[in-house]
């Protein structure tokens, strides 16, 4: 997964079709539709919200890792353990320690750990739905 190469077990769940996906980064490709909407939503932000001395009041982090640990997931953020949103049937599991994130907040703890307070994240995130014209297991938060 972008180039770094994580033990399987048990509860590895993602297929070679998903992996492909990985490294596509369409919010991060000059031009793509995607690219272009993220874009004009942290220009308007940093627009608006500005500290007293102009300066955009909001960072912005747009090429955080995917895989991150159950705890970055679930626990930080006080999902109840027996949260039907846990489910293997509902997630990407690498490993019994590693999963493909299901929404960009999993990354919120250690951004403010870092100092920050006012961020925006934005990428990839995955989700086991059954494919159809409405639903696909990557899209963008």
């Amino acid at each position: 997964i972008l180039g770094r190469d994580y033990p399987t077990d048990e509860e590895t769940n993602i297929t070679e079709h998903l992996l492909n996906h990985t490294d596509k980064l369409l919010h991060l490709r000059q031009s793509h539709p995607l690219q272009i909407v993220k874009q004009r939503i942290v220009e308007h932000m940093q627009a608006k919200y500005l500290w007293n001395n102009r300066s955009p009041l909001f960072s912005h982090y747009d090429n955080i890792s995917p895989v991150v640990s159950h705890a970055q997931n679930f626990d930080q953020l006080l999902v109840p353990s027996d949260h039907v949103s846990r489910r293997r049937q509902e997630n990407y599991f690498i490993n019994k320690d590693k999963m493909l994130r299901a929404h960009m907040t999993c990354h919120d703890q250690d951004l403010l750990r870092s100092g920050l307070d006012c961020f925006l994240s934005t990428g990839d995130v995955y989700r086991r739905d059954t494919i159809d014209r409405t639903h696909y297991p990557v899209f963008h938060q």
